[in-house]
């Protein structure tokens, strides 16, 4: 017997998302063409030239400082005032 958490109304329901077949044809590609002529850029990360994700170091070690429920919580639908404010200074500088 298998348990669904699912509303009855999408209990059984499949989602077919595009994202996974654009990610499928594209490693479809990489097979054919080669890596070296294929960019990735469908599932929303950065891989190296190894193939393993790149990361930032000055993003890891600001990461590194915050508290946990800083590191995983949610920014508010809005924004953050202060980045938001930030980032404004920053576009429209000068």
């Amino acid at each position: 017997m298998s348990m669904t958490m699912a509303a009855t109304h999408a209990a059984g329901r499949k989602l077919k998302d595009a994202i996974f077949d654009a990610n499928k044809a594209c490693t479809e590609a990489i097979k054919i063409h080669g890596a070296e002529t294929v960019t990735n850029a469908t599932i929303g990360v950065v891989l190296d030239e190894t193939g393993k994700l790149a990361t930032l170091n000055a993003v890891e070690k600001i990461f590194r400082t915050l508290e946990m429920s800083e590191l995983v919580a949610y920014a508010p639908i809005a924004g953050l005032p202060d980045f938001l404010d930030a980032a404004i200074d920053w576009v429209f500088a000068d």
